[in-house]
């Protein structure tokens, strides 16, 4: 617990120091960009997300609540409903 108090006092502190990132995940990191780097892509939601969470500009919390409700039928329809769902979600948070 003591941990997680320490990370709330500092919310602008990056994850990782990019000279301290763990080299097995970059590579998995980088390996996944790769595979999934065509426009359009279902996956950029999640590519835009975890970049945020790296680089500590993260994804807007209302939008990520919103992705975290949607509902299970959706999830298990497979990644282009789900990317489906966040794209109408986004919409209709611009509004």
């Amino acid at each position: 617990m003591a941990h997680n108090v320490e990370l709330r006092a500092h919310p602008h502190q990056r994850l990782f120091n990019a000279s301290s990132q763990p080299a097995q995940s970059t590579h998995a990191w980088e390996k996944f960009c790769a595979e999934t780097g065509r426009q359009p892509s279902p996956w950029q939601f999640w590519r835009d997300w975890y970049q945020g969470m790296l680089s500590n500009t993260p994804t807007d919390w209302d939008l990520q609540l919103q992705v975290a409700l949607i509902e299970d039928a959706i999830w298990d329809a497979g990644p282009e409903a789900v990317a489906a769902e966040i794209a109408h979600i986004k919409q209709k948070i611009e509004l």
